[in-house]
């Protein structure tokens, strides 16, 4: 039985011309787990929020959304963007009270979904003591308690460490799978997920391109631009041309290599760097005076012309740094030197014109403008710069629109050609690649490399491991307030069994210094002859 049937459907946000939805037939069958895939704004949030009436977005909508429930549930992206109440309790009970539900099943609902998820230990907290991974967790179980039968999900995993995004999917697949509730869920990182749907639908420009079992997509996708997005697995077995079908998990991709190829080492190329462009020297940090301390001891130099990528749980104090780093929040202890100079005696304007430059985690507050021209003027007093900039992003398209109306990639895109305005010498990203697709995600990693190049250092905080290991020149593990293991990018991911590449966990054991896609494919390669 089909609990979602769409025919016709067409929307268009005001004052953009091109439809955002334009699907002639789509259904979801009652049970199913149904992964959204696509490059950022092909339309995927726009499809959840369209069959969530509450919170459908304004604009020209025609067509037919037939949904054989009432039930529907839904995951924002940003756990901080669903929650309303003070402490956790209070959130599970709000969404119940609202239903009418009596004060003693609600006490049993919450009892009963926060056992199931296992976060029963959260319940007397306060919602702005937990983490990312926590938050996300309580938006979800606030949800379950109002008993769902289609649950949607816009990138749940996006601001989710690597451990805490698995926990997480893993969850949704046991819900799926235990309870029976649909499953709807938009995601841009794919590895951990989509050998796992009952269906995948890739969309483009607002329509659905393909829709069929995960295996199906994939033999479709290949060699189209968006194949990057598929899992490793996937990736290596395509480039190889290997006569088995492609494989959609690590063991069995694992299980390839291990049968067609033999013990190897990829040789790589080390960079070489000599000035430090910053240097930290035992910074110590906290928001209180009687509160623990987020940022304990921590001592690291940043060259110029390296890219720095520094991983961590939710909570472990890397965006803290980052606001350490930019003079956002004082550090109590330690040093901070900007090519040598001590940063509390450079003044504001001379640290942030033309020297250092931080992109902040939520692109929102970026932006102050009707639109994204004009915010871009703000920065920027050359038009014909502003068109080239935005040509090279893909955004020119956008420049007549509301900051506010564009999708999660978009605004992400607007907000890192504004920071990028400014010319810096030492660029900070705060998880830069959040809602942004694999193929803007590989053009931005190029973008990177060329500012690189030209002596601008960057450290970027970040939850994907992929992008890490393709950008940077050295990783760090920040953990507990404690900056540690920061070496060069191959020596961390291949000594590294969680907060690794999916290439390195398919070839350890058999393949060295394999943390790329790409290296792999050019071992086996090699000794295909």
């Amino acid at each position: 039985m089909e609990i979602l049937n769409i025919k016709n459907l067409s929307f268009s946000y005001p004052e953009r011309e091109e439809k955002a939805i334009d699907i002639s037939e789509f259904s979801v069958k009652k049970g199913d787990f149904v992964l959204l895939c696509g490059k950022s704004g092909c339309g995927k949030t726009t499809l959840l929020k369209l069959l969530k009436k509450e919170i459908s977005p304004f604009g020209t909508l025609s067509g037919k959304i037939e949904l054989n429930t009432k039930n529907i549930g839904f995951v924002f992206q940003n756990p901080d963007e669903q929650i309303v109440s003070e402490n956790v309790n209070s959130e599970f009970a709000f969404g119940l009270e609202n239903l009418n539900i009596s004060t003693e099943e609600i006490s049993l609902r919450i009892a009963e979904t926060s056992s199931y998820l296992g976060i029963s230990y959260l319940i007397n907290k306060k919602t702005d003591e937990l983490s990312g991974g926590e938050k996300q967790l309580v938006n979800l179980g606030a949800v379950l308690a109002m008993r769902p039968e289609l649950l949607l999900l816009d990138e749940p995993t996006a601001f989710l460490d690597p451990i805490s995004a698995k926990k997480f999917i893993d969850l949704l697949l046991r819900i799926n799978r235990e309870l029976g509730i649909t499953v709807i869920i938009a995601e841009h990182s794919l590895n951990e997920i989509f050998a796992f749907a009952s269906k995948v639908c890739f969309m483009e420009e607002g329509k659905v391109s393909c829709y069929d079992t995960p295996q199906a997509v994939a033999k479709i996708l290949k060699n189209n631009e968006f194949e990057r997005a598929l899992p490793s697995s996937v990736r290596i077995f395509n480039a190889l041309n290997l006569k088995e079908e492609a494989p959609l998990y690590v063991s069995k991709a694992r299980e390839m290599i291990e049968n067609n190829f033999k013990a190897d080492k990829f040789e790589f190329e080390t960079n070489s760097f000599e000035k430090n462009a910053l240097c930290v020297k035992n910074i110590w940090f906290r928001y209180e005076k009687k509160s623990a301390d987020v940022l304990k001891g921590v001592n690291f130099q940043l060259k110029q012309g390296e890219i720095l990528s520094i991983l961590g749980s939710n909570g472990s104090g890397k965006t803290t740094l980052l606001n350490v780093l930019s003079r956002i929040c004082e550090p109590y202890s330690g040093k901070i030197t900007v090519f040598g100079k001590n940063i509390k005696k450079i003044n504001g304007n001379s640290l942030y014109q033309n020297n250092l430059s931080y992109l902040v985690q939520n692109p929102v507050s970026v932006f102050v403008k009707q639109t994204v021209f004009d915010d871009f003027k703000e920065i920027e007093k050359d038009e014909k710069v502003i068109k080239e900039f935005a040509e090279k992003f893909g955004v020119s398209h956008l420049l007549k629109c509301n900051p506010f109306d564009l999708s999660g990639g978009e605004m992400q895109k607007c907000a890192l050609i504004k920071v990028l305005f400014k010319r810096p010498k030492i660029l900070l990203l705060d998880e830069p690649t959040k809602s942004l697709d694999a193929v803007f995600e590989n053009e931005l990693s190029i973008i990177l490399k060329q500012i690189k190049d030209k002596g601008t250092s960057i450290i970027v905080v970040t939850h994907n491991v992929e992008f890490a290991a393709e950008i940077s020149d050295r990783c760090g593990l920040l953990f507990n307030g404690v900056l540690s293991a920061i070496c060069e990018k191959h020596k961390f991911f291949s000594q590294n069994q969680y907060y690794t590449t999916a290439s390195s966990r398919i070839t350890t054991g058999v393949f060295e210094n394999t943390v790329l896609q790409r290296e792999v494919v050019a071992v086996c390669q090699k000794q295909k002859g």
